[in-house]
């Protein structure tokens, strides 16, 4: 190798007279973290990406020469002045095979074109590049908190494969697949990225980053969603136990002993009268109260509710509607290691659901309809006025 001094020196002359072009990668990179932050960017590259951030950040440091250096000579490629008179001292990749971006959301609240809202949370994405900076496949994704609601049906996103999710159940770790729909936006640059012979610029690339949060947080119902977000708190319709009978007559004098406190305390309750002055229950008006009073003194006396009393309630402007509890799937993959995010391990995890539309868990309407029938008719019977 010619003396190194000398060489060095060539080196700094070319860096300066823009003889030498960075690596498109890297200001991809530099691109993303400006976007989104330090925190929520990394990089994953073979070799050690410790030195190549070295080497990018610090192109004039003597330091960063000698690394470039060794990087030729261990591709058999010997360091002279001719060498340095090519542009592919500092663009050649020297055997990089893959180039990874993962951008990391905290929270993302997803929308849809009927007004419907959902937040999800920690999800990533992961870009993977050749060494001509073309994308080797389509993005990935990963969720690594999810509700209970969602795990038990697959959903990580509207327009994520819900294999994904399942292979979770497994212990199998998998970046999800999305699709992104033919003839968009998003479609057509990774598309373009994923040709070789086809660099973009970095303008391209933030329309990349663009399209992916417009993509994050819009559910398209023409799009056909793998799992629309209105499947998540209620995936199948009320289906009453078999047993449910034999659990009545069981607690047969807890809801009689319930009925009858009740009753005896009918003026502190929302009771309405007719014209005549009769007294009677409005099932629409108090039913909310009266159930929630139920489950308040049925606790006094069990510390404890069947699950076969058990369902959900959706409501909303248009109805009330009914659906049975979800079967906790979570419990075999907790703390389940995901993968590493700036050097730190991303472990699977759940919450309750924050929403506040949120399905309320109340008695089954067979029980309480029962209950507040007996309550209704057992009030007219007295015929007592205010």
């Amino acid at each position: 190798m010619e003396n190194s001094d000398n060489l060095y020196d060539i080196y700094i002359n070319n860096l300066k007279e823009g003889k030498y072009t960075i690596p498109l990668f890297w200001d991809i990179y530099k691109t993303t973290v400006r976007k989104y932050g330090e925190d929520k960017v990394d990089l994953l590259i073979t070799p050690k990406k410790e030195k190549f951030e070295y080497v990018w950040d610090n192109l004039e440091d003597i330091k960063t020469f000698d690394i470039l250096c060794k990087y030729f000579l261990c591709n058999n490629t010997e360091v002279n002045s001719q060498t340095l008179d090519n542009s592919d001292f500092i663009i050649n990749n020297h055997g990089i095979m893959y180039m990874k971006i993962i951008i990391y959301f905290p929270k993302v609240e997803i929308s849809n074109s009927e007004g419907r809202k959902h937040k999800i949370y920690d999800i990533y994405v992961k870009f993977t590049f050749d060494d001509n900076c073309a994308l080797k496949r389509k993005p990935g994704f990963m969720r690594s908190t999810y509700t209970p609601e969602e795990f038990n049906i697959n959903y990580a996103h509207s327009h994520i494969s819900t294999s994904y999710v399942s292979s979770l159940k497994n212990r199998g770790i998998l970046w999800g697949e999305a699709c992104f729909g033919g003839g968009t936006t998003i479609n057509s640059l990774l598309t373009q990225w994923q040709c070789n012979s086809h660099k973009l610029y970095i303008e391209q690339w933030m329309q990349v980053l663009i399209t992916i949060d417009i993509f994050l947080e819009w559910e398209s119902l023409e799009g056909g969603p793998y799992v629309k977000m209105e499947y998540i708190q209620r995936d199948r319709s009320l289906n009453y136990p078999r047993d449910l009978s034999n659990y009545i007559r069981i607690y047969e004098d807890t809801i009689k002993c319930i009925l009858e406190k009740i009753l005896n305390e009918y003026i502190s309750i929302k009771i309405c009268s007719d014209k005549k002055g009769f007294l009677y229950i409005d099932l629409v008006k108090d039913r909310d109260g009266l159930e929630d009073r139920f489950l308040k003194e049925w606790l006094k006396i069990h510390n404890f509710i069947p699950e076969a009393f058990i369902c959900r309630k959706y409501k909303d402007r248009l109805s009330t509607r009914y659906y049975n509890t979800i079967r906790d799937t979570s419990t075999n993959v907790l703390d389940l290691e995901l993968f590493q995010f700036k050097n730190k391990p991303v472990k699977l995890k759940f919450i309750k659901n924050q929403e506040e539309n949120m399905d309320k868990y109340c008695i089954i309407p067979m029980i309480l309809n029962g209950f507040l029938e007996n309550l209704k008719n057992k009030l007219n019977d007295r015929r007592k006025v205010f």
